[in-house]
């Protein structure tokens, strides 16, 4: 039990834990979008295609590493993150048209934009080495699951108008929601950096976040001062979205 004991005190002071800040910067087809006419006619989220969509996001990640005593500079590590994407310009602009196009109609409306979260867990290998003292560079390695999340999607309107059907003025409210169903997914990731004085460091990163099938559902809801409340909804699968993200990150170690 002693022994068990100093072993578990050298590994737990040699070991180290990161906490990382930075930018989430899509790249390849999550960062893609095509909107011609008004029409969303490439974005993986409404239509039959792959492209993301996704824009600049923020990433905040921890890491624990344990160093391999046989191995001088290997190290096994354990990593945490989580990334906030929104939509890239030309969904934002196309999202901003409905908004506009409504005021002009006089309809009072609200749009809640949808937005990726992901969350990937890893295990892998960092080795590091000395290059003067007080710098060292790193170069990791890890595999993983991510849990990836859309938040859902709404557009809210309230109008009055008058009606020459009926002969009255008329009160209209609707709400279109549109939601994603969470996925997990195989994930792995490459950084390199530098550690200034065993405490900061400087980190460059590829995520790839693994493919996660696109599951949507529509409800749609609407209430008219004539005819009361109606509602109705519908479920569809498109293909699948792939997170693929470059970081850049400061870090600092305890």
């Amino acid at each position: 039990m002693a022994m068990i004991a100093m072993l578990s005190d050298a590994v737990m002071a040699q070991s180290s834990f990161t906490l990382k800040l930075g930018a989430g910067i899509p790249t390849g087809d999550f960062g893609e979008a095509k909107v011609v006419n008004g029409n969303p006619t490439r974005w993986g989220l409404f239509t039959k295609d792959e492209e993301g969509g996704a824009g600049l996001g923020f990433n905040l990640g921890a890491e624990w590493r344990v160093p391999v005593a046989s191995i001088n500079g290997l190290g096994v590590v354990v990593s945490v993150d989580a990334f906030y994407n929104g939509m890239n310009e030309d969904i934002n602009d196309l999202l901003d048209d409905l908004i506009e196009e409504a005021d002009n109609n006089n309809v009072d409306a609200t749009l809640k934009k949808p937005t990726y979260l992901n969350f990937p867990v890893m295990v892998g290998g960092n080795y590091c080495f000395e290059a003067t003292p007080g710098i060292m560079f790193f170069g990791t390695a890890a595999v993983g699951a991510n849990f990836r999340i859309v938040t859902p999607m709404s557009l809210e309107g309230e109008e009055d108008y008058y009606s020459d059907y009926y002969n009255i003025n008329v009160h209209e409210e609707s709400k279109v929601t549109i939601s994603w169903k969470s996925t997990f997914s195989l994930s792995y990731r490459l950084a390199v950096g530098i550690l200034f004085n065993e405490k900061y460091s400087i980190e460059m990163g590829y995520y790839n976040l693994g493919a996660g099938k696109v599951k949507a559902e529509l409800e749609q809801e609407r209430y008219t001062s004539v005819n009361g409340s109606s509602n109705n909804s519908d479920k569809t699968t498109l293909k699948s979205i792939t997170p693929e993200m470059f970081t850049l990150r400061l870090g600092i170690s305890f």
